[in-house]
């Protein structure tokens, strides 16, 4: 079992005042430019009365953009947000979306009807009624959605279009699958939300801001140059959700007091990785980096799978190889013999 390091000894070895890498206070909430952007612009779809997607696997910040959304949205524009939930439903029918909208409506006084067409008649009504209030459904764990849902989501917005009801705007936010069962189910909506490119990838999203956010985590903790620059880049690579970056931080941290280093290097990071976890979170092929060493692909494959039995010099370039790509150097030359 890994032994931990006392926190307090880390801490003074770094000269940090404070845990850099625990839950921020609110002030200290760190959202990057890129992060912003993507607020104003998906406000900005749901204000128009268009659709859009945020999506990524578990823990890449989906709702956390969602809650700071909510927020945003109140103040750059005359929009509320309504969250579709299904808590603990199997098997999540169209039928939600209306259950979600009626205490909205029934502050007016209306009740929906049970036809799904008459339901939207008396939605259009409510909406141009409210003297152009703009309305965005949130639609969460949209990957659970299949066909029944779907197709009443289509029927729901070529009516919206055939009525031109611009008030009102479709965010779906889900794991990756959704787009898979959007093109399935719903080939209409898919093609508007790839063609208009409408889908945001908040995993993209917060590998993009990985950088900053270490930084302005590390600053806040009283050692703004706790990382250098390529180990940076080397977190951003390896990590896709803020858990993931703070685990990297954390493990490249106790590396570099093992190590006795007063910061955190390239190698402290790739010291908990082995070189076909590296080459796997670069993308890189097998092709890619044997091209780049002076050895066969056979060779450098027995390499990454840690069977390779001969000099240590074929092992050392490919590490080198994946360590410039890592730490965001030059990578692209072939190495010669």
């Amino acid at each position: 079992m890994k032994k931990f390091i006392n926190i307090i000894e880390l801490m003074d070895h770094f000269g940090l005042k404070s845990d850099p890498f625990g839950k921020p206070l609110k002030e200290e909430i760190y959202r990057s430019k890129n992060y912003l952007k993507s607020l104003d612009l998906v406000s900005g779809w749901l204000y128009r009365g268009e659709m859009g997607a945020i999506v990524g696997p578990p823990g890449a910040g989906k709702t956390t953009l969602i809650n700071d959304l909510t927020e945003h949205a109140g103040k750059t524009h005359d929009l509320t947000l309504v969250h579709v939930g299904h808590p603990g439903r199997r098997e999540v029918y169209f039928a939600c979306v209306y259950d979600a909208l009626q205490p909205m409506l029934a502050e007016s006084g209306i009740v929906f009807k049970r036809s799904n067409q008459i339901r939207f008649a008396q939605l259009r009504e409510w909406l141009y009624s409210m003297k152009g209030r703009h309305v965005g459904l949130v639609l969460d764990e949209a990957h659970r959605y299949r066909s029944e849902f779907m197709r009443g989501m289509k029927e729901f917005s070529e009516a919206a279009y055939a009525e031109r009801v611009d008030l009102l705007g479709v965010l779906f936010v889900g794991w990756r699958g959704f787009l898979d069962n959007c093109a399935r189910y719903a080939p209409d909506i898919y093609r508007r939300l790839r063609t208009g490119r409408k889908v945001i990838d908040a995993q993209e999203l917060m590998a993009s801001s990985a950088r900053e956010y270490i930084a302005h985590r590390t600053s806040a903790a009283g050692n703004g140059r706790l990382f250098e620059e390529k180990a940076k880049n080397a977190i951003a690579a390896l990590a896709r959700t803020p858990i993931d970056i703070n685990t990297e931080c954390w493990d490249a941290l106790d590396v570099a007091f093992s190590n006795g280093s007063k910061t955190v290097k390239l190698e402290h990071v790739a010291a908990n990785h082995s070189l076909e976890e590296m080459k796997a979170a670069l993308g890189l092929t097998l092709e890619q980096v044997a091209e780049r060493t002076s050895y066969q692909k056979t060779t450098v494959h027995s390499v990454l799978k840690g069977n390779y039995c001969g000099r240590n010099e074929a092992e050392g370039q490919v590490r080198d190889v994946l360590l410039d790509a890592l730490g965001g150097t030059e990578k692209a030359k072939k190495r010669s013999a």
